[in-house]
Formats: structure tokens, C-alpha cells, sequence
């Protein structure tokens, strides 16, 4: 489970390091299902602070998809769900 948050993790600040993420619809819907999926009482440290990152790098949204080949934050999201 450790490997799982650990990618998690790094997917989250990849996404929030990225140009072109912070102000992707689905940067932002994900974030918003990653809150609902991991209430702040149960959240790892580290997802927290990931989690606070990418929130902290969002921009105004300016296109709803940039249809990237692998979506950093919906990877993030999967694999969150996929440990509980």
C-alpha cells in the first residue's frame, strides 16, 4: 500500500509542477473527487501535503481537457481508489 500512496503522491506534484495542468478542467474536477475520496481526517500526511500543493498551483480553468496521453491527476485518483 506504501508504493500506492507513494505514486499517488508523486503524481499529484507532478501535476501541480506541470505548465499546463493548473488550469485544466480535469486537474480541477480531480482534485475535487480526490477531496471527496480521501476526507482531510484520513489522509496521509504526504497525500495532504500533495494534495495541498496541486490546490495551491491551480489557475483559472481555460480548457476543460488538454487531452493528455496520461492524466497525472486522474492516475493519482485511481490508485487512491484503488486502496481503499
Amino acid at each position: 500500500m506504501r508504493d500506492s500512496l507513494k505514486h499517488a503522491v508523486c503524481q499529484l506534484r507532478r501535476a501541480a509542477g506541470r505548465k499546463k495542468c493548473p488550469s485544466c478542467g480535469c486537474f480541477h474536477g480531480t482534485l475535487l473527487m480526490i477531496e471527496d475520496c480521501c476526507p482531510p481526517e484520513s489522509r496521509p500526511a504526504t497525500l495532504d501535503e500533495a494534495l495541498q500543493l496541486a490546490l495551491g498551483s491551480r489557475q483559472p480553468v481555460t480548457v476543460d481537457c488538454n487531452g493528455c496521453k496520461h492524466c497525472k491527476p486522474m492516475d493519482a485518483l485511481l490508485t487512491l481508489r484503488g486502496m481503499r
